[in-house]
């Protein structure tokens, strides 16, 4: 995992940091899915999962793992999400420095989910 580092974030619980210096258009990493969430396999909130924790690859839902479980929301967003096949990448939006925290706006994806304010 070294292009990224997980450490508290002033914007919420843990975030997710840049280990290195990314320029616009790089890809930063490509996520870590644990599973799909099905009637079968339903999110376990019991074990920590959260609807935040998710993505939404052509209709699907999908459990985002440790570390880009703890990208978080900004209306200013420095990456967003990139979906090629069943993969999902997380690609600089503009230049991104080393240690700064990595974030999407979680408005763009969202399938029918929670808004967030801005």
């Amino acid at each position: 995992m070294a292009d990224v580092e997980v450490k508290g974030s002033p914007i919420e619980g843990l975030g997710v940091y840049s280990a290195q210096p990314f320029s616009a258009g790089q890809r930063i990493r490509r996520v870590n899915v644990v599973r799909e969430l099905t009637a079968e396999e339903p999110l376990r909130e019991d074990t920590g999962e959260r609807i935040e924790h998710c993505g939404y690859p052509d209709g699907r839902v999908v459990l985002w793992g440790f570390p880009d479980r703890h990208v978080n929301h900004s209306c200013d967003p420095n990456a967003y999400e990139f979906y090629e096949g069943d993969a999902i990448f997380i690609v600089a939006r503009r230049d991104i420095a080393a240690g700064e925290e990595i974030t999407f706006d979680y408005n763009v994806n969202t399938s029918g989910g929670n808004s967030w304010p801005c």
